[in-house]
């Protein structure tokens, strides 16, 4: 056997090790989010089977079906980077993409206004700014995050806003509320899912989306 030939068994060998490897890693990943969403919130209404995004180790959707108010339908989407593929996860993380929890949710009431709070530096939401800037208008900044609106928002909304920043800043990037569906979207870290239970996520964000919506009532912890 040629050395040619050994250095090319090598790297196979070392190419499939990292692709089970990455598979096994990303597998347990998608294992302990479904069972923190699942331990979370069962008790507050009806968790879907977790459907799975293709290729199945980098994705899994659940949604709940939220017996409190406000939202009719609350879904959790966890990305994962591409740990399978080296060459892919190597520009994922040169790109500075990681492991991502995205929540959506469907409203019983509309709001009036399209909102939308940006994280500095994170480029995808501000991309996202830039081209929806002719609608939405700055209104101020508090710490790391800025705010936009198509309207004046009440001062209630605004200091619930700052307090669920000052508990959960550290974990998301961005959320938007709007008219269409989803009616409330957030972006956040993986590290979300160790600092806080499922439950409280849901929670915070029912109260900050009822302080928006005055008609509605919170929803004490």
């Amino acid at each position: 056997m040629s050395k040619e030939q050994v250095i090319v068994i090598i790297i196979s060998v070392l190419i499939g090790a990292s692709f089970v490897l990455g598979w096994l890693a990303n597998r347990a990943r998608i294992k302990s989010l479904d069972a923190w969403f699942r331990n979370g919130l069962e008790q507050m209404g009806d968790v879907s089977k977790p459907a799975y995004i293709n290729p199945a180790s980098i994705g899994l959707r659940l949604s709940i079906k939220q017996k409190p108010f406000p939202f009719k339908v609350f879904d959790a989407i966890f990305i994962l980077q591409r740990r399978e593929n080296l060459p892919l996860w190597a520009y994922q993380l040169l790109m500075g993409k990681r492991d991502t929890i995205l929540f959506q949710a469907k409203a019983h009431h509309l709001p009036d206004t399209n909102f939308q709070i940006i994280r500095r530096g994170d480029r995808v939401s501000v991309e996202r700014q830039n081209y929806q800037s002719q609608a939405l208008q700055f209104l101020e900044t508090y710490h790391d995050f800025d705010f936009y609106s198509t309207q004046t928002v009440n001062e209630t909304f605004l200091q619930a806003l700052k307090d669920f920043i000052d508990k959960t800043g550290n974990h998301f990037s961005n959320i938007t509320i709007q008219k269409s569906e989803p009616h409330l979207s957030m972006r956040a870290s993986f590290s979300l899912s160790t600092a806080q239970s499922s439950k409280e996520v849901l929670l915070a964000l029912s109260n900050l989306w009822s302080s928006l919506i005055t008609k509605e009532k919170k929803i004490a912890p």
